[in-house]
């Protein structure tokens, strides 16, 4: 291995040094894994007239002992010929790019703002053979990067310079189902690596006080600050500003848009916005955007002649208020159902400070945006140009590659995705997102790999990548996993037409089932290839086992279009089987949108807990069900099931709750909880002897590791 004693990483920053300092150490962090000593880290400094025309704003600089004695052990000491790559750079502000050369025994990584020279470490890295597949999530198991046993600096022969594609590169929490604060500061440490820059988290999703910016906001802030990515706060529900129960004369019965047309209320949303966002500087975008599935009032269209200039008006009103109190604030509408089309030249935006988010809701997957065979493709390739041409601010997609509705189906759209991200870059949209889930991550790691490097290089040839991810996730099963991606592209494009799929057609649902079964088929063909306990083996077995849950899904849908009752129930019970076991595994999601396949009383599930369950590093469940008749005499085994939320072992001790009226076979216990298995104990419970008819609960309650107390949980028992 070799010595890395006698190396210096050296850093400068112009602005906001501390994210040039964090690239030093990231550096030196890396470098130590592979080798048995890493390289020592320290300021350095820029002489004086060095960066005068330099559009060059950090700089690490990684030189051996000889030329740290005499060049950088003086505070201005970087050279301005050092800087010679960098000055290419765009001098506009904000321009992504870095540039790695090699200038005699240095190594010099300059950025033209304060995040690329982050960028340009980890690039420095991927080129020495680090690779960062994935965030570090827990279900991993260490598994998400790949550290090379030994790296030589010196291997580096090429310069690299880069800039990037698309503007604004983003990754959306959106409803955010199985996000916790450990697993978004690992969200946001791998956007760094993948050079993404805007985080865009809901102020309060939906207005329902789950899934808000504040709740982890002080974690978060500090994380995205060292990173330089910016964070968008905001998200569907003028409500959450304007709450109609606060400000009911504002509303107009039946709609959930406010009265736009109402000047004071227009006046007091604008006034309790700017006074949020004043108590959080850290917010660079602001999305103000109107309610998810938004009713306007017909009286608020008529008045301005349109939804789209109804919504521009709010924005623009809200945009001077910023411009004035908040300078540097862009706001965000979003060009989405049913206010699509941009509005008139009276009410067009401020360009410099409006972004528009276009959002293909109901676009087809089985071709490509550019394609017109299918109607909605052709609209919303249509609404993208009539954009760019009547508005010369920022235009953004917001895609949805990983989709809530397609429920954790493997639907890796990569073919489509190569070619569709550097079309919309094309025809002018300088803006890149979708949104994701740690829950089902490792189902969709390919696509939001891919998606995030054709975010920063339109010009990245999308199936040599595709090659070059599979052959380094899994080495020698690479074939048989490349034709697992191709098979269940071409099941998911079959089955998504549209966002609700089509589950109706007897035909269509055959032809998805026979490609989940040759594609598991690639699958068994890869485990062989993959070396036993390997980091491609385990994921090979994820996959699987997604593609089983997604096989079964599919075989539900095609029972219950057949009508054969027997083998739907027998699917569903596979299905939600699946779910339940898998839920912590990182390959499928269970919420409102999986349960409602194989949930058998939807109005007893109350979708909310699912937030909590992956928030907690221990989840518990008494079931199979909620609640269980019996009569006097008569008994009945329920089941006390325990899982890891965060992946790491646990130890559960647990007691129920006694009383005259049930009579348990067991009353405490203490379960040792494993991840990726979950602990059971049965308990048999049966009324006592003259107990009355009427509702009672079984409660459990328990601790975690000695000290933590889990949430309790509770089922009804009824006598009857």
């Amino acid at each position: 291995m070799n010595d890395w004693s006698n190396q210096t990483i050296f850093w400068w920053g112009r602005e906001q040094p501390e994210i040039a300092e964090f690239a030093a150490h990231e550096l030196q962090r890396y470098l130590s894994m592979a080798h048995c000593s890493g390289p020592a880290v320290a300021p350095g400094g820029v002489a004086r007239d060095s960066h005068s025309e330099q559009a060059v704003w950090s700089v690490l600089v990684i030189a051996n002992t000889d030329a740290a004695l005499h060049s950088l052990e003086q505070p201005d000491a970087i050279l301005a010929k050092w800087l010679q790559q960098g000055g290419k750079f765009p001098a506009a502000s904000g321009q992504d790019a870095f540039a790695v050369h090699r200038l005699s025994d240095m190594t010099v990584l300059t950025g033209s703002n304060p995040r690329s020279v982050l960028y340009a470490a980890y690039a420095f890295l991927e080129e020495l053979g680090f690779r960062f597949f994935a965030p570090n999530f827990h279900f991993y198991q260490g598994t998400a990067e790949y550290i090379p046993d030994e790296v030589r600096i010196a291997s580096v022969l090429q310069d690299m310079d880069q800039k990037a594609s698309f503007h604004y590169r983003r990754l959306y929490v959106e409803e955010g189902w199985s996000f916790n604060e450990t697993n978004l500061v690992q969200l946001i440490d791998w956007m760094a690596k993948r050079r993404l820059n805007v985080l865009v988290y809901p102020y309060n999703y939906q207005n329902e006080g789950v899934v808000t910016y504040d709740t982890w906001r002080e974690t978060l802030a500090p994380e995205l600050e060292r990173r330089g990515i910016a964070v968008e706060v905001g998200g569907h529900g003028y409500a959450s500003w304007l709450s109609p129960g606060q400000y009911p004369d504002y509303y107009i019965p039946g709609y959930n848009v406010f009265d736009v047309a109402n000047p004071e209320a227009v006046r007091t949303y604008v006034e309790n916005v700017i006074g949020y966002l004043r108590e959080r500087p850290e917010i660079r975008i602001f999305d103000a955007w109107p309610p998810d599935a938004a009713q306007w009032p017909p009286s608020v269209v008529e008045r301005f002649g349109s939804i789209a200039d109804a919504e521009a008006s709010v924005v623009n009103q809200l945009v001077a208020a910023a411009l004035s109190r908040l300078p540097g604030v862009q706001i965000e509408r979003i060009a989405y159902i049913p206010a699509t089309e941009p509005p008139g030249v009276g009410q067009m935006h401020d360009s410099a400070n409006v972004v528009v988010d276009i959002a293909p809701y109901d676009r087809s997957y089985r071709m490509p945006i550019f394609d017109h065979g299918a109607e909605k493709n052709a609209y919303y390739d249509g609404l993208i140009r009539r954009w760019t041409a009547v508005y010369s601010g920022a235009v953004g997609i917001y895609e949805y590659y990983r989709k809530y509705s397609w429920h954790s189906l493997p639907n890796n759209f990569l073919q489509l995705i190569g070619v569709e991200i550097p079309y919309y870059h094309a025809i002018g949209a300088s803006g890149m997102g979708t949104y994701a889930e740690p829950g089902d991550w490792i189902t969709y790691e390919a696509m939001h790999y891919l998606t995030a490097e054709l975010s920063w290089n339109t010009n990245l040839d999308a199936s040599g990548w595709i090659d070059s991810y599979c052959a380094a996730r899994f080495g020698s099963a690479a074939d048989p996993v490349r034709r697992y991606f191709q098979l269940a592209e071409q099941a998911g494009a079959a089955l998504f037409p549209d966002p609700p799929g089509d589950y109706d057609d007897r035909g269509c649902l055959s032809t998805v089932l026979q490609h989940y079964k040759d594609a598991q088929t690639s699958l068994d063909a890869a485990a062989n290839h993959a070396p036993p306990g390997s980091a491609s083996a385990r994921m090979i077995e994820r996959l699987s086992r997604n593609l089983a849950f997604a096989t079964a899904d599919t075989e539900l849908s095609l029972h219950r279009v057949t009508g054969s009752p027997t083998e739907k129930e027998e699917a569903r019970r596979r299905v939600e089987d699946m779910i339940v076991t898998h839920r912590f595994d990182g390959i499928i999601l269970q919420n409102s949108h999986t349960m409602q396949r194989c949930a058998t009383d939807l109005t007893s599930h109350g979708w909310k807990h699912l937030y909590s369950m992956y928030r907690s590093p221990v989840y518990a469940a008494l079931g199979p069900h909620s609640s269980v008749d019996l009569n006097v005499g008569q008994n009945h085994a329920v089941v006390l099931t325990v899982q890891s939320g965060d992946y790491l072992p646990h130890m559960v001790r647990w007691h129920a709750d006694t009383s005259d009226v049930l009579e348990l076979t067991v009353a405490e216990g203490c379960l040792s909880v494993r991840p990726s298995i979950a602990s059971v104990q049965s308990i048999t419970v049966q009324p006592s002897d003259g107990t009355l008819a009427g509702s009672y609960p079984l409660t459990i309650r328990m601790t975690c590791d000695e000290n933590s107390e889990l949430p309790k949980v509770t089922m009804t028992v009824a006598v009857i």
